[in-house]
């Protein structure tokens, strides 16, 4: 059976993704990621193992064996998962070109959805969801 599909790539503006990516962070180390983070040194699990390879755990466990601070081992968290989005962004837009999904940005026709995603943003989502059923464009 053949279906239809639209993915809808809500695209914040890249400074506003990148600040809300450090604050994330940040939250995480401040509601216990470093003892998350130990937790799984102790489990002495392969570091191979994809919850080793998860990031930010890298860096806090190198902060954890003293190879590093906590203030260099957040920076590092922070550009690991700045690079992580850039990479899934790429991946998205490419596809958005394969007509596998909606790019929802400036120049292409359709409304742009570029804040921050909130309740705010419903209307717009259902719109485009409405929009996609009734005509099969997106």
């Amino acid at each position: 059976l053949a279906g239809r599909f639209a993915a809808i790539v809500v695209n914040p503006p890249r400074d506003e993704l990148y600040q809300a990516i450090d604050a994330r962070l940040e939250a995480m180390v401040a509601a216990g990621a470093l003892d998350e983070a130990a937790a799984l040194k102790g489990l002495g699990l392969d570091p191979g193992l994809p919850a080793m390879k998860a990031l930010g755990v890298g860096q806090l466990i190198a902060h954890l064996d003293g190879r590093m601070g906590l203030d260099e081992a957040l920076q590092k968290a922070k550009r690991a998962s700045r690079n992580f989005a850039k990479r899934q962004l790429t991946w998205l837009r490419h596809q958005a070109a394969l007509g596998g999904a909606a790019w929802l940005d400036s120049g292409d026709g359709i409304e742009i959805i570029s804040a921050k995603y909130s309740e705010s943003l419903k209307p717009k989502i259902f719109s485009f969801i409405r929009r996609f059923l009734l005509t099969g464009q997106t």
